[in-house]
């Protein structure tokens, strides 16, 4: 499923919390709660990957991820990359699916 995608729209969030808004493929669609693999589109940096979940929805006429920087890692490499830039959704994972309506509460 590798895809292309360009970063349209970078927002500070908080000190080290950014948000990635990348254009989205005209027939791309992912299952909510579900997560992929990123990596940079650069010749060096294509064969690490980073895992991110979708904080949009297949609605929404972007991608969007929230990503937080640790330090020497991928997502401190993200996290200096300007709109313009491209990232590649790489291969989706993940087991949660919507089931209907109820509560979803999560820490972290």
């Amino acid at each position: 499923m590798k895809r292309i995608v360009k970063i349209t729209r970078i927002e500070h969030e908080m000190k080290d919390v950014k948000r990635l808004i990348l254009e989205k493929p005209k027939d791309f669609t992912f299952i909510p709660g579900h997560s992929v693999m990123v990596s940079i589109n650069k010749p060096s940096l294509e064969g690490k990957k980073i895992p991110l979940t979708f904080t949009s929805t297949n609605h929404d006429n972007h991608i969007e991820f929230i990503l937080k920087k640790y330090s020497n890692t991928l997502s401190e490499v993200i996290f200096s990359l300007k709109a313009g830039d491209e990232l590649i959704l790489n291969e989706m994972f993940g087991t949660v699916r919507y089931n209907g309506k109820g509560v979803f509460i999560a820490g972290g």
